[in-house]
């Protein structure tokens, strides 16, 4: 008997490009929940998002000016 694979649901990569972030916040406002711009000039953000938080994640990556938010979506198994 072989082994059963489970494939979990797709998560999305969230990666950002510090050369090119300029830190002009459209990410913050696009999904708050996922971007936040620090009291010390520091992005931060969520790496991986669940499906429910994929359009916020994809709506501020092209919202962003720099065009510095790169989306790739992976499978687990």
């Amino acid at each position: 008997m072989s082994p059963r694979r489970t494939l979990l649901p797709t998560s999305t990569t969230v990666s950002v490009d510090n050369e090119r972030c300029h830190l002009y916040g459209f990410c913050q406002v696009a999904a708050p929940n996922l971007f936040e711009l620090t009291a010390g000039e520091r992005l931060r953000y969520v790496s991986h998002v669940t499906e429910d938080h994929e359009p916020q994640a994809r709506d501020a990556a092209r919202q962003c000016p720099m065009q510095a938010i790169r989306l790739s979506g992976q499978v687990t198994e």
